[in-house]
C-alpha cells in the first residue's frame, strides 16, 4: 500500500484516511509533512505552542522509525483539507501472548474550534477506522485486545463504550481485573516505548491506576470534560469518582484501560463509519 486508504463522505463531512504503519512504505518527505500536520493539530487540541509539544509518538521529529509501528487514522475538512482530528495507536508486541500484540489507542488530538457533537462523530470514526482496517488485514485474529491509558474522562468514557469488556469501567465497578487484563497491563506499563506515555513500574495492579505520565496534557482537558459531563454523566461521574477515590492529583494520576474489539463488531464498525457525523 502506498497511501492512506480513504472513505468517501458527502461534501460537509470530515474525510477520514487510514494509515496502516505509514513509516515502512511513506516516503521520508511526505513522512515529515504528515509529521509537521500532526503536530500542528495536537498544538492546537492541547493549547500550546508546536515547541512544547512533547518529541514522542507520531509527534517525534528526530526518530526516523516514528510511523513505523503505527496505525494513525486522520480526519481532513472537505474544504480546505486540513486535518482537524486525528488518532495514533501503537502496535505493541506481547511475548507469549495468544494474539501476539496489543493495540494502544495512544494520542488522540481534535480540534477545539470544531462543535462537541462534531468532535464526538469524528473521534468514533477515527476510531472504527483504526480497528476496521486493522481487522480486514488480519482476518484470521479472533480478537482485537485494546488498551487506552488518560486521565480524560471524555476518553475514558467513550472507550468503555466502543471496547468490550473493559477493565476498569462501569460495567464492570468492582470486579478484579482477569489474569488476561493483567498481562496485557504490565506488558504495556514495562515496556520501554516512549510512544505509550507511561512510565515503567508506576501501574497499581488492582486498580490500573497509572501514576507520572511522561506527557500530561494539563488544564485545557477540563474543558473538554465539562461539555462531555453534560452528553454523558454516568460515564463521566465513574470515571471522575474512580480517580478521585483511587488516585493521586500530585502524581498526575490516569487510568490504563484494557479490552477486546472482535470481528463482529465489524458490521459495527462500518456503519459508524458510514453514518452522518
Amino acid at each position: 500500500m502506498h497511501g492512506g486508504d480513504r472513505e468517501t463522505h458527502s461534501l460537509s463531512q470530515p474525510i477520514v484516511t487510514f494509515y496502516d504503519r505509514p513509516g515502512l512504505f511513506m516516503p521520508t518527505v511526505e513522512q515529515g509533512s504528515l509529521i509537521q500536520e500532526l503536530r500542528a493539530v495536537a498544538a492546537a487540541s492541547f493549547c500550546m505552542d508546536t515547541s512544547q509539544l512533547p518529541n514522542y509518538q507520531c509527534l517525534a521529529i528526530d526518530d526516523p522509525s516514528a510511523l513505523s509501528d503505527k496505525l494513525i487514522a486522520v480526519g481532513r475538512a472537505p474544504s480546505t483539507g486540513c486535518i482537524i482530528g486525528f488518532i495514533s495507536s501503537v502496535l505493541v508486541q506481547i511475548p507469549d501472548f495468544s494474539e501476539g500484540e496489543v493495540l494502544h489507542v495512544g494520542l488522540a488530538c481534535l480540534s477545539p474550534s470544531s462543535k462537541l457533537e462534531t468532535v464526538s462523530g469524528l473521534a468514533k470514526h477515527l476510531m472504527a477506522s483504526i480497528v476496521y482496517g486493522y481487522l480486514l488485514k488480519n482476518p484470521s485474529t479472533s480478537k482485537v485486545w485494546v488498551t487506552n491509558r488518560s486521565s480524560n474522562l471524555s476518553t475514558l468514557g467513550r472507550f468503555a463504550q466502543t471496547v468490550d469488556e473493559v477493565f476498569p469501567s462501569p460495567v464492570h465497578p468492582i470486579s478484579p481485573p482477569t489474569s488476561l487484563h493483567v498481562t496485557i497491563a504490565n506488558a504495556i506499563i514495562g515496556s520501554s516505548s516512549r510512544s505509550l506515555n507511561v512510565t515503567p513500574g508506576k501501574l497499581d495492579p488492582r486498580t490500573f491506576i497509572v501514576r507520572k505520565f511522561l506527557f500530561h496534557a494539563g488544564k485545557e482537558e477540563d474543558q473538554r470534560n465539562d461539555r462531555y459531563h453534560y452528553s454523558n454523566p454516568k460515564m463521566w461521574e465513574f470515571y471522575r469518582g474512580y480517580l478521585d477515590e483511587n488516585g493521586s492529583k500530585e502524581d498526575e494520576s490516569g487510568i490504563l484501560q484494557v479490552g477486546h474489539i472482535s470481528p463482529r463488531m465489524l458490521y459495527v464498525l462500518r456503519a459508524i463509519m458510514l453514518a452522518k457525523l
